[in-house]
């Protein structure tokens, strides 16, 4: 029901207003009901009034009450009463709404009354209670006055009290209704059988209470509007029933006014109170049972859309879950607390070897190798008392079971899932089969490399020849663990001195591996023989045989006769070699004078020189790394740039003059790592 209203202040126009306003509807109320009043005409079988003023207070606040007097104190005196006895019964009157009213607000709640059958029963016995007050002050004055005898006084006073009782059981449930309403209309289908309804309830009225049926035969068939009463209730609301209510009240005290019906006499005055109350109080109960029958219906409705919307809910998360397990790469399932598997996903299927379904409602040891079953179920027992997530990755050496008995390492991630069913454990598994032979290789390889890193540290000279009157040093830096190219220095018969750098194609174990073969063979030569293009022509044709043609190498080799102070070069395929003044002005360039070895059997390789050599002379030789280093999409490190670096360093000595150019070459590259190995040789000329 709604709510009380807060009324302004008193003094306010709109107070004024409302109190004007129920004094008139009180007193015209009031006058009607005093149509049906008993000997000396102040106590009615219904005071409408009473109703009207309950239900005014409980809307507008107790603060109108003034209206209540007014109202009554102008009824009053249209009656043979003194003003003593109006302004006395006036103040009953208003004392039994207000109590009502306070009642009714301490007791319930204004805004569901008559919601639930406990309210309605609760309304009357409130209501009853109240009315007593009007009854027994109005009463009194009727015989304070002199207008009722000892043997009226107490059917005045039943009258009294159950006329009022009538109209707050029956106006103020209908007056509260048409409030809550607030004219909402109803649809034409229910439109229809509600003006049905009231056809059959003034038919009703008529036949029982008016003169359609004889008197006899009315009485037998009072109770049978109570079948009226169940069908409003059934189909309708409580202004519905209300009114329904009120419409057959009117027609009963309509009846007995005129003397017709089962009620046509005054004796039966009692009886139509009783009547009237009983009907009430039966609508309002029925209403009430009816109010809470639709909300448990609603309420029900509620939760099973509720439910069903949890469900629904729960089986798109269910498949949602699923897609998830299937879109995953690895192998997943998921286990109850009792290890069992109750979610599997194509990808541990297929790992494992099981067809579709057939891992469902297995233990999870069936995945286990079998000499670590038993070991697994305490495991499990164990993260079952203090589960956590477990990565992959953490070192631990793993294996599982293919369905057909064969053992492969794996690593697995754990998460649990608490839930209201108990735990649940999140596995995902991966096949690390092929990680692990990728990781045997690589461990094979970095050995291997390390091998011919060890091999190479092993043949390049571990510090320059000395030779009186000249400064010699040289340096490799490798790409990789293992470089390509590679120096060296040769007595050779003569006494004279070979100075070798080569560049083997490509870089890393392979080259590593023939630079040591190249190496071998050159000590070899240099043993037997002096003559730089023999010595060229002889290993051409064996790495050619060697290699079978797969692999090219670049070579320079210079002959320096410190004797003569004389150059002799040959160059196979390789950067010029170079010779600088002490001015730092090009004195000789050492050209390619024939093809990389091991690609042509019989070529040939003539020599260069003799150069003579001054004080101050500087020989540089080197490899393509040198001058072909880049940053990515740079341009190259150049000739030009390296000759600059060789004329601005000339004054050092040969070693200084080697980290020049590396911190050079570093620094041009930034952070970018060298593509190539990089390996410089120079010598230098100074006083003999």
């Amino acid at each position: 029901m709604a709510g009380c209203t807060t009324m302004t202040f008193p003094g306010s126009l709109r107070y004024a207003a409302t109190v004007g306003l129920l004094a008139a509807g009180y007193a015209v109320s009031a006058k009607g009901g005093l149509a049906f009043a008993i000997p000396p005409g102040n106590a009615t079988a219904v005071w409408p009034a009473a109703g009207l003023a309950v239900a005014v207070l409980l809307l507008a606040g107790c603060r109108v009450w003034p209206g209540i007097w007014l109202g009554s104190v102008i009824t009053n005196l249209t009656t043979d009463v003194s003003w003593a006895a109006a302004c006395a019964m006036a103040l009953g009157n208003t004392l039994e709404a207000v109590l009502a009213c306070w009642l009714v607000r301490h007791f319930l709640d204004v805004r569901t009354l008559f919601s639930r059958t406990r309210d309605s029963f609760v309304f009357a016995s409130l209501a009853g209670g109240s009315c007593v007050i009007a009854a027994s002050v109005g009463v009194a004055s009727l015989r304070l006055d002199g207008l009722v005898s000892g043997p009226q006084l107490v059917q005045n006073w039943w009258t009294w009290w159950l006329g009022d009782l009538a109209s707050l059981m029956i106006v103020v449930p209908f007056v509260l209704a048409c409030h809550e309403r607030r004219w909402r209309i109803l649809t034409a289908t229910r439109w229809a059988e509600y003006v049905l309804l009231l056809l059959c309830v003034a038919a009703a009225g008529q036949c029982i209470f008016g003169d359609w049926l004889p008197e006899r035969l009315a009485q037998n068939l009072v109770y049978m509007t109570m079948v009226l009463l169940i069908w409003v209730a059934l189909r309708f609301d409580l202004f519905e029933i209300t009114s329904a209510t009120l419409l057959l009240c009117l027609a009963a005290i309509w009846g007995i006014s005129r003397g017709v019906g089962a009620y046509r006499t005054e004796d039966s005055l009692f009886g139509l109170q009783i009547f009237m109350n009983v009907y009430a109080i039966t609508g309002l109960a029925l209403a009430g049972v009816m109010t809470q029958r639709r909300q448990a219906a609603l309420a029900a409705r509620t939760s099973q859309d509720q439910l069903n919307s949890a469900v629904s809910e729960r089986e798109r998360s269910q498949k949602w879950f699923r897609r998830l397990l299937e879109s995953t790469p690895d192998a997943t399932l998921v286990t109850g607390e009792d290890g069992v598997i109750v979610l599997v996903n194509a990808a541990a299927e297929e790992m494992f070897g099981y067809p579709p379904g057939a891992l469902l409602g297995q233990p999870i040891e069936v995945l286990v190798p079998e000499r670590h079953r038993q070991r697994h179920v305490q495991q499990r027992s164990d993260y079952n008392s203090a589960p956590h997530i477990r990565l992959m990755g953490r070192g631990l050496e793993l294996s599982a079971r293919r369905r057909d008995g064969h053992v492969f390492p794996v690593e697995i991630a754990l998460g649990p899932m608490p839930t209201d069913e108990g735990l649940f454990v999140f596995c995902s598994i991966r096949d690390i089969t092929e990680r692990k032979h990728a990781e045997e290789l690589l461990r094979r390889q970095e050995i291997q490399l390390l091998a011919a890193a060890e091999i190479q540290q092993q043949i390049l000279p571990h510090e320059p020849p000395t030779l009186p009157g000249f400064d010699i040093a040289g340096r490799c830096y490798a790409a990789e663990f293992a470089a390509g190219d590679h120096f060296d220095y040769l007595r050779l018969p003569d006494g004279s001195l070979a100075v070798v750098l080569a560049d083997v194609s490509g870089h890393g174990v392979g080259p590593a591996i023939i630079t040591a073969l190249l190496h071998a063979r050159f000590h070899l030569l240099a043993e037997l023989s002096s003559d730089l293009p023999q010595m060229a022509r002889t290993l051409n044709a064996r790495l050619h045989q060697e290699t079978a043609g797969e692999t090219f190498i670049t070579l320079i080799v210079s002959r320096l006769d410190a004797q003569s102070r004389t150059l002799t070069c040959v160059n196979a395929g390789h950067p010029s070699g170079y010779v600088l003044d002490a001015a730092g002005e090009i004195k000789a360039e050492f050209e390619s004078t024939g093809p990389p070895l091991a690609l042509l059997p019989d070529a040939e390789f003539p020599t260069r020189g003799p150069v003579p050599l001054a004080d101050g002379d500087l020989l540089f030789l080197f490899t393509d790394g040198l001058t072909e280093a880049h940053q990515t999409q740079g341009p190259l490190f150049g000739t030009a740039r390296m000759l600059q670096i060789l004329r601005e360093n000339r004054d050092k000595n040969a070693s200084e003059i080697i980290d020049a150019l590396h911190a050079a070459v570093r620094e041009y590259l930034g952070t970018d790592k060298p593509r190539d190995d990089i390996t410089m040789v120079v010598v230098k000329v100074g006083r003999s």
